[in-house]
């Protein structure tokens, strides 16, 4: 799903600009750091054909469409710092882990809800001044918390393929993640990045592997963002570091 209440403008531009320089161009006119992206899709690629790029929008996970050699490659685009790389609602959130994840018991998609909504209620309808942030709510319930800490854990490639691969959309799954912009960048397989982000400890409930599990808004004094609660978000602070490690 990609991130349309909360990416910035720039994200599009830098998607578009990055398109631009890849759209119906010769291999061999492409600047080294695009040069390096196609051979890393597609090491056999011929020089002399021409490749093209597209902005793929909607709901798909992966951002734009790369075409080297007829076969189509789904790249996800993330820059700057504080990447977030998923948000869903809540419910949709649960009704996949309780189909696709091990061990999971409706207390576990009851504890999910409750934190997201952090006013002691499954459905968010509770009154606001019960509203906790997440500093709080940990505080005040350790034992849900501990109770996704193993959850999390024991579901961690389930749920970054999710996050990370496929999201809620029906199309394509994204399988590659491009980190930079249409001057300079790293690209890995999403696949490799799902292997090293699971070789993490989950030694929060907020924190899967590598990324941070949070709620989007909670809009703890009401108001306007009260259309943003409800909405199950990750984060990946550290994508810049670590998808040179990859």
């Amino acid at each position: 799903m990609r991130e349309q209440n909360n990416m910035s403008v720039s994200g599009f531009r830098n998607e578009k600009r990055i398109v631009a320089e890849l759209d119906n161009k010769n291999f061999n006119s492409l600047s080294s750091n695009f040069q390096n992206m196609v051979l890393f899709l597609c090491p056999k690629v011929n020089h002399s054909e021409i490749i093209n790029a597209s902005v793929i929008g909607g709901t798909c996970k992966a951002d734009i469409k790369i075409t080297v050699s007829k076969k189509d490659y789904f790249v996800s685009i993330k820059k700057g710092s504080g990447n977030s790389v998923h948000q869903e609602p809540v419910n949709d959130f649960v009704n996949y882990i309780s189909t696709k994840c091990t061990n999971y018991t409706t207390s576990i998609g009851e504890d999910i809800a409750h934190f997201i909504w952090g006013d002691g209620t499954l459905d968010g309808l509770g009154d606001p001044k019960n509203r906790l942030d997440a500093r709080e709510y940990k505080k005040k319930h350790p034992e849900k918390l501990n109770n996704l800490i193993l959850f999390f854990s024991n579901n961690m490639q389930s749920m970054l393929a999710r996050i990370l691969m496929h999201g809620s959309s029906q199309s394509s799954p994204a399988e590659f993640l491009y980190y930079g912009d249409d001057k300079a960048g790293v690209i890995c397989r999403i696949s490799d990045a799902i292997t090293f982000l699971s070789k993490s400890s989950c030694n929060s409930a907020i924190n899967l592997g590598g990324l941070s599990t949070q709620a989007w808004n909670r809009n703890i004094k009401g108001g306007k963002s009260e259309h943003k609660r409800g909405q199950i978000q990750f984060k990946w602070g550290g994508l810049k570091n670590d998808i040179s490690k990859i």
